[in-house]
């Protein structure tokens, strides 16, 4: 499955944990691609940039299949 993550940094960053959006390229809702916004994902903002990217990545890679069987469950297949 192919998912886009968008990783939004605002002006609190690094102080201040991204925002994290996942959103399916494969399924949709009302017109609009599934989308789900993690909040729960690990983070310290005492992490270097490869702590924090490698961790991002691990969350990404554990979180996927069930990203994937909700927005299978709840979309349209484009």
């Amino acid at each position: 499955m192919l998912c886009l993550n968008a990783v939004e940094l605002t002006d609190e960053f690094p102080k201040g944990q991204p925002g994290l959006v996942l959103r399916s390229v494969y399924h949709c809702m009302d017109g609009l691609p599934c989308q789900s916004v993690v909040t729960d994902y690990p983070y310290s903002p005492r992490w270097g940039s490869e702590e924090m990217a490698e961790r991002l990545r691990s969350y990404l890679i554990y979180v996927g299949p069930r990203f994937r069987g909700l927005s299978k469950q709840k979309g349209e297949f484009l």
